[in-house]
């Protein structure tokens, strides 16, 4: 079995091909193949980071008999393989021995990418006599995360603050001499309440998930109060998510009737 890396990009300074095979003295083993599902704060999957691990060995060519041929001839192998994995973007496959494509890969052109495949590691774990003498063992880790939709919402919060209770307005009047003393200026006040809160999503303006004033009958709510607050998507490399809405609703109440926020049903 053997594995490629491909760069797609025509205008890349790289070199478009490296393959790890023993035809070129540089076989690599698929140590693992790990699928790892990212959820959000809600509990629902968004997407899943696919990630390959490869350990191989880069070999001397057959014939050299000096220390210093060995040398470059590693040097020259181990300065390919930098190279060879030294952009974002390309295409991993790994082959069965007569050429078949196996399930084993990760694409940069795949329609469900949300990141470029990304080289996140490349390393020369080992530091025993043999290395640098006979052969090189180099590790290389490669990942792309990939959308995997259980719900668009991401984040959802909603709270109702309420300030006053609705009871009576009194004023304590300092005297001069003796003990304060207080005077009731209303006998009815209002009640004012606050609702607000904010709620995301994967891939589209979450306008439909922002919840109807919960006292929305006239004259309770300041209307000129009113807010709603887009907050702009983040970009993960070659993707936009986490679309955000916030709103602010302000009341006043000429009584104290509590309500409660209206449960979210996605």
């Amino acid at each position: 079995m053997y594995c490629t890396y491909t760069y797609p990009n025509p205008t890349s300074a790289k070199p478009g091909f490296y393959t790890m095979s023993d035809a070129n003295r540089n076989k690599a083993n698929l140590v693992s193949f790990e699928i790892m599902p990212q959820y959000t704060e809600r509990g629902k999957q968004k997407a899943e980071i696919h990630r390959i691990t490869l350990r191989g060995e880069l070999l001397i060519a057959d014939g050299l008999t000096t220390a210093q041929q060995v040398q470059d001839d590693l040097t020259a192998k181990i300065n390919a393989l930098v190279v060879g994995f030294s952009e974002n973007g390309g295409n991993f496959q790994f082959f069965q021995d007569d050429g078949t494509v196996t399930n084993h890969c990760l694409l940069s052109s795949n329609s469900a990418a949300l990141t470029d495949v990304q080289v996140v590691q490349r390393s020369w774990p080992e530091g025993d006599p043999a290395e640098y003498a006979t052969q090189r063992t180099f590790h290389v880790v490669l990942q792309q995360e990939l959308a995997a939709r259980e719900s668009q919402v991401t984040r959802y919060v909603e709270t109702v603050r309420y300030t006053g209770w609705g009871g009576p307005h009194v004023e304590w009047i300092e005297l001069p001499n003796g003990l304060a003393i207080y005077q009731v200026v209303k006998d009815l006040t209002l009640t004012e309440v606050i609702q607000e809160g904010e709620v995301f999503a994967l891939d589209v303006w979450p306008l439909s998930r922002v919840p109807l004033p919960l006292y929305n009958s006239f004259p309770f709510e300041r209307t000129k109060l009113r807010r709603l607050d887009l907050i702009y998507p983040r970009f993960t490399g070659r993707h936009h998510e986490d679309y955000g809405c916030r709103w602010r609703y302000v009341f006043h109440i000429p009584s104290y009737i509590q309500m409660v926020p209206d449960t979210p049903y996605f």
